[in-house]
């Protein structure tokens, strides 16, 4: 067994660390089917529910008896719930612009060409095709994106 480390925080920062770790466990474990789930996040979550618990943090944590598990109460995911989508929008913004950005620059210069070019290469062929879906974005968002079938 490892040994176990204390550390002293204010009701705030410990309100904050609460946040971080229920953050950092929906990030880990929110994409996962429930069979896919890496528990060792969700236990660190439920260690730092149960002192939220023990600390009468009512508005953050509830209990179920039978399966002995901490649970942030809806009242908390609710107030998280804005870091989440904005992580969520920018995600879906930059993952569009770099994969639209890697066809272009293949469809111009092929595959074989861009494994081969430097970094510093890389990012200067791209620039100008960043910058147009950028500029796309920020203007029309998706509204001018069409697929073909």
């Amino acid at each position: 067994m490892s040994k176990s480390i204390k550390i002293s925080l204010s009701k705030d920062q410990f309100q904050d660390l609460l946040k971080l770790v229920y953050l950092g466990n929906w990030l880990i474990n929110s994409i996962r089917s429930v069979d896919d789930q890496i528990p060792v996040f969700d236990d660190i979550l439920d260690q730092i529910l149960s002192i939220a618990r023990r600390e009468k943090m009512e508005n953050t944590v509830d209990f179920d008896a039978g399966l002995k598990k901490h649970y942030p109460t809806a009242e908390f995911e609710d107030s998280l719930n804005e870091y989440i989508d904005e992580y969520d929008s920018e995600l879906f913004w930059e993952g569009l612009l770099l994969r639209l950005v890697e066809r272009d620059l293949i469809k111009k210069y092929g595959e074989d060409a861009v494994k081969g070019m430097s970094f510093d290469e890389i990012v200067d062929r791209e620039r100008p095709f960043r910058e147009k879906y950028q500029r796309e974005f920020e203007q029309n968002g998706i509204e001018n994106l069409i697929l073909r079938y």
